[in-house]
């Protein structure tokens, strides 16, 4: 059963947080205390960069910075693996600081926790207390066993957005997809009124089947070379599926394949498959068909299932583009990351 107890304010309480390379928990905790008045002093101890080990400064200014606190202080440690030399790293840096002292050991390595514990519970005795980040029930858990928030978890409290968690983890974004960037929501659109609401997924995936992949699929990038494409649908094995799809298309395929662009769409006005003229280039070819085939092929199911998740987070307070998307390009030391 949690402990409950009347939340102690530090008036002029010291924050330590351990920072190893996952700065999220330390990121939390530190935004969870600075709400609830719990300090006005940061320290972050970080790892040196050597050839034995990863530094994590940069994690510790960013944390620093996305904290906004106005009085803080770094700490290093040289040897996150030696006691000695992390003891005295300690000593050094505590010299100086006063106060009221909160450590939060989610972070850093076993090493680092167990001397920055001892060391500061034996300096500051009556005046030291400490936590962790418990990951299994995201609340933060006193070295009295008290459990904080007592309803709810820090997860509902501190909401963080995808541009703090990029900058937290050191990466620069660039984009973030959304649902105004769907190239064919007027086509999802249609396809849940027409598939979904109406219970007609195995006739529309029978469709897909055949006639459209026989159609569209192929080898020799009958996508982006339109001979290769004429030749393709003019094969004896294909034919059957041309006519098919000319004279056997389901209204509600056509009311589907009618809500892409004009300049996108695969059939022509009276709702037979389209070819591309003689006038017509390469580039033109793939601009107006691969996309959309593409699309009919499978990643319509990734915007219905994203679009039926945004409507559901927008209803709770979550922001789009902010605290959710469909897709994610960002980099890190100019290399490209997309999710």
């Amino acid at each position: 059963m949690e402990k409950k107890k009347e939340v102690r304010v530090l008036r002029s309480g010291v924050l330590v947080l351990i920072v190893g390379t996952n700065p999220l928990p330390n990121y939390v905790v530190g935004k969870y205390l600075k709400e609830q008045g719990r300090y006005d002093t940061l320290v972050l101890i970080y790892s040196e960069k050597t050839e034995r080990q990863e530094g994590t400064k940069d994690y510790a200014e960013r944390i620093k910075r996305l904290l906004g606190v106005d009085k803080f202080e770094y700490l290093s440690i040289e040897d996150v693996g030696n006691p000695k030399v992390i003891r005295r790293n300690l000593e050094e840096g505590f010299r100086d600081i006063s106060g009221e002292i909160h450590l939060n050991y989610t972070g850093g390595t076993k090493t680092m926790v167990v001397q920055s514990y001892n060391f500061l519970r034996e300096k500051y005795r009556e005046r030291f207390e400490s936590s962790y980040l418990d990951a299994r029930t995201f609340k933060l858990v006193l070295d009295d066993g008290t459990v904080e928030p007592g309803d709810g978890s820090l997860r509902e409290i501190i909401n963080v957005d995808i541009d703090t968690l990029l900058e937290l983890h050191l990466y620069e974004k660039k984009k973030i997809e959304t649902w105004s960037d769907c190239e064919f929501n007027k086509a999802v659109d249609k396809l849940k009124e027409n598939v979904i609401e109406k219970g007609k997924l195995d006739d529309f995936l029978g469709w897909i089947e055949d006639p459209f992949r026989v159609i569209f699929k192929g080898s020799g990038k009958i996508l982006e070379k339109k001979n290769r494409f004429i030749y393709h649908i003019e094969r004896s094995d294909v034919k059957g599926s041309v006519k098919k799809f000319n004279e056997e298309k389901p209204d509600f395929i056509e009311k589907i394949l009618c809500a892409f662009p004009q300049d996108k769409r695969i059939i022509n006005d009276n709702g037979t498959l389209w070819k591309p003229p003689d006038a017509v280039t390469n580039k033109q070819f793939e601009g107006r068909v691969k996309h959309t085939v593409e699309f009919l092929d499978g990643k319509w199911l990734e915007w219905y299932v994203y679009k039926e998740l945004r409507d559901k987070l927008i209803i709770k307070g979550l922001e789009e583009g902010k605290h959710f998307g469909i897709s994610l390009e960002a980099k890190r030391n100019g290399r490209p990351f997309e999710l």
